[in-house]
């Protein structure tokens, strides 16, 4: 078998809320076609797509709101259709890619865990020509031989999904039924729907900037110390989830509504950079002294105090926060699960969610890989974390400026990747490589997401 895995399209969305861009949705389709191509005889070929293929949180109610879920099959069909209409260029690829004989499988993420009802998953069917397409739910990863593959937030305490309790809204959908009672929703779709997406009708930045906590949480709070002082509380209780010991010491789901796989009593330890505490003391010291919405720290000119401040925290953070786009280092939020999976005989083990392409050799044995995401991402330029300090605060005084007016466009960027595994018998070997567009692909390396996360223009 040949087995192409992404994930985190994040497909549709309000105008404004985005996260694949027009130019994004043209490369996937791209991408798509240029799967089709790789079928050979006497091998397999198949297209897994891990999860958050499409993002209802980021599609408005008929009020024109938010919402952290669709209660009813209605109000769900009714976001899909959007979507789909959105993005036809994507459904018409995966069409003729199923056409050619080359396998598709759906995995559901957390943005869009309404795929999982069963009017929506028949008019997904009905969008891609009707062919015989997997679709997995219930918490149920994709195996084949030695390579397992899931979304990832099964790991991620903030957005565990209640599967169980999605499986009997299900099941009362089936039935014409009205269900007895409402859908619990995960903490981290009720913070985006509710907080996030609130932020985002005023700064766009919000869910593409990364690393997130680091970069998004002061930049916030220098920007607006109104919405911070507002929002400012819910987003670190969120990044404390953590801590309510949900999980056992491989990382696993111990509730038994989120169909765990142990009942391990041992709780996991966070990992030690998960709450940033110092990124929240930053905030909060630079929302001191602003008194009015209206008139903050950035307007007619920058309050050169906080920008030092600010300038400050990231370039004394520049080794920590560069790690984020290096390809060999990931959380152990993934890598804990991932090693108890290569300990189980899997010796390619693939997530996403995190949107950072990663390759990593376990200890244990096996390859981890993330996929990363064909949403766009931002990081912050270059210069701030260069050697000459004025011109980093030159260049951090034109980026606030330009985010807080939503002049964002230059900075956003699309790195595309992928994971390509072989299966043969018992033995599965894997990659994560660039997809550059027109069949160009280039294997992953942080020099290669560097050079390709630079700033435009």
């Amino acid at each position: 078998m040949r087995i192409f895995v992404i994930s985190d399209l994040h497909l549709g969305g309000a105008e404004g809320f985005q996260m694949c861009s027009a130019k994004g949705r043209l490369l996937l389709a791209d991408f798509i076609d240029w799967v089709s191509r790789q079928r050979a005889d006497g091998t397999e070929t198949r297209l897994v797509i891990a999860g958050d293929i499409v993002d209802f949180l980021a599609e408005r109610e008929a009020t024109g709101g938010f919402t952290a879920f669709s209660q009813t099959e209605e109000i769900a069909l009714g976001k899909l259709n959007r979507i789909l209409n959105s993005t036809a260029e994507v459904w018409d690829a995966l069409d003729r890619l199923c056409a050619g004989e080359v396998g598709l499988t759906l995995m559901l993420g957390n943005h869009d865990i309404e795929l999982a009802f069963p009017a929506l998953r028949a008019r997904l069917r009905a969008r891609i020509g009707g062919h015989p397409i997997e679709f997995l739910f219930d918490n149920e990863a994709f195996s084949a031989g030695a390579l397992l593959v899931e979304h990832g937030n099964r790991y991620d305490g903030f957005n565990q999904v209640d599967h169980d309790g999605l499986r009997r809204l299900r099941s009362h959908f089936s039935r014409r039924e009205t269900p007895r009672d409402a859908f619990a929703v995960q903490p981290g779709s009720q913070m985006v729907a509710e907080v996030m997406n609130r932020i985002k009708e005023k700064y766009g930045f919000v869910d593409l900037l990364k690393p997130e906590t680091a970069g998004v949480v002061p930049i916030l709070a220098a920007l607006d110390g109104g919405i911070w002082r507002k929002f400012g509380t819910v987003v670190k209780e969120a990044s404390e989830a953590w801590y309510r010991g949900s999980v056992d010491h491989d990382g696993v789901p111990k509730r038994r509504e989120l169909i765990a796989a142990t009942t391990s009593s041992v709780a996991a330890a966070p990992p030690a950079d998960l709450l940033d505490r110092d990124v929240f003391a930053l905030a909060d010291e630079l929302v001191v002294g602003t008194h009015n919405e209206k008139v903050g720290w950035i307007n007619d000119q920058i309050d050169d105090l906080k920008l030092s401040s600010l300038l400050r925290a990231f370039r004394k953070r520049k080794e920590k926060d560069g790690t984020t786009f290096e390809i060999e280092r990931e959380s152990d939020t993934y890598l804990r699960p991932a090693g108890a999976a290569a300990l189980r005989g899997f010796q390619v083990v693939v997530m996403g969610h995190s949107h950072l392409a990663k390759s990593v050799i376990m200890p244990a044995g096996g390859t981890y890989l993330n996929t990363g995401t064909w949403a766009d991402l931002m990081c912050l330029p270059d210069t701030v974390y260069g050697p000459a300090e004025d011109m980093a605060k030159a260049a951090l005084k034109v980026f606030l400026a330009d985010i807080k007016a939503n002049r964002i466009d230059k900075y956003r960027c699309q790195v595309p990747t992928f994971a390509e595994i072989d299966v043969d018998g018992k033995v599965a070997t894997g990659r994560v490589q660039f997809y550059d567009g027109n069949g160009h692909v280039e294997a992953l390396s942080t020099q290669g997401m560097w050079s390709r996360l630079g700033v435009k223009g």
